[in-house]
Formats: C-alpha cells, structure tokens, sequence
C-alpha cells in the first residue's frame, strides 16, 4: 500500500508534468513488508541468500529482525516516483545504500526535482528512503522522462 501527503502536487497523466527545480513532493509511505513478501522477491530475482532471506543464527536467532534484501529499496523508490508520476518513465536509478532496512518496519520516500530538461522532457530526482525512526536508509537520483500529457505511454 502506498499513502502520499498532499496529493495536490501529484502529477495526473491527462496533463503535462511541469516540475521545478527545489520541488519536493509529499512523502511516499509504504507498508511494512512481510515474510511471503520477501520469499516472492527472492523467487523473482532468483537470490535465495539466508542472510535476507532468515534472522540471524545463535542465540540471538529469535531477537535479531531480519534484514531486507537493498533491491527492495530501490523498488521503493521507484514506486514512490511512478506513483507522484503517474506515466513517468525510470531511465536511470542509482542508489547508495546507508542502513539496513527490516522486515515489518515501515519506510518512507522523499523525491526532490534536481534538474529539468524542458527540451527533452527529462528530469533528474532526488531519493532519500528512510526508516520509522526518520533514520536515512538509502539516498540515490533518477533520470526520468516526464509524461506530455494524454498520449503518454505508462510502462
């Protein structure tokens, strides 16, 4: 489930998206993820690693959370941006991994607008994801090319 702030700033695909540079949208907050969650990713990207897949062996087995596999991060992301974008094309997304993120904690994300290319429809994004205590778990940029209206294709 994805909940946003102030949806008056969300973009709507039946107009053009005009972004400025300083812009910051509502934050994206997500659900906390669960367990068959992260089985179905670990099945789609074919990476069955225990360490994102069980808590931690010992004796602190049944006290360590587990730990979330950084793509789930990056899917975050790119979800908070389709979804203040609807119709909005990813070309680019880079991120730079600050925390682990856990399951059944929720997370959060913050997209800002760096950059406008009016001539070819692009913009470059800000990303910071972070965790329920505010703590940054990841900060990265995209490029994008924005919808143009009525005719934009949604990927």
């Amino acid at each position: 489930m994805v909940e946003t702030g102030d949806t008056k700033k969300q973009a709507h695909a039946d107009r053009p998206v005009q972004l400025r540079v300083g812009e910051m949208f509502p934050t994206v907050r997500f659900e906390p993820i669960g367990k068959s969650q992260v089985w179905e990713m670990a099945a789609l990207a074919r990476d069955f690693n225990p360490l994102h897949l069980f808590s931690r062996s010992g004796p602190e087995c049944s006290r360590a959370p587990l730990r979330l596999h950084p793509l789930w991060l990056t899917s975050l992301a790119e979800l908070g941006i389709r979804s203040l974008i609807p119709g909005a094309v990813v070309r680019e997304l880079v991120m730079e991994y600050a925390g682990p993120a856990y399951l059944g904690q929720p997370q959060a994300v913050a997209i800002t607008v760096d950059a406008v290319g009016p001539a070819d429809g692009t913009a470059s994004l800000g990303l910071t994801i972070v965790g329920p205590r505010g703590e940054t778990l990841a900060t990265g940029s995209a490029r994008v090319i924005l919808p143009s209206g009525p005719s934009a294709r949604e990927d």
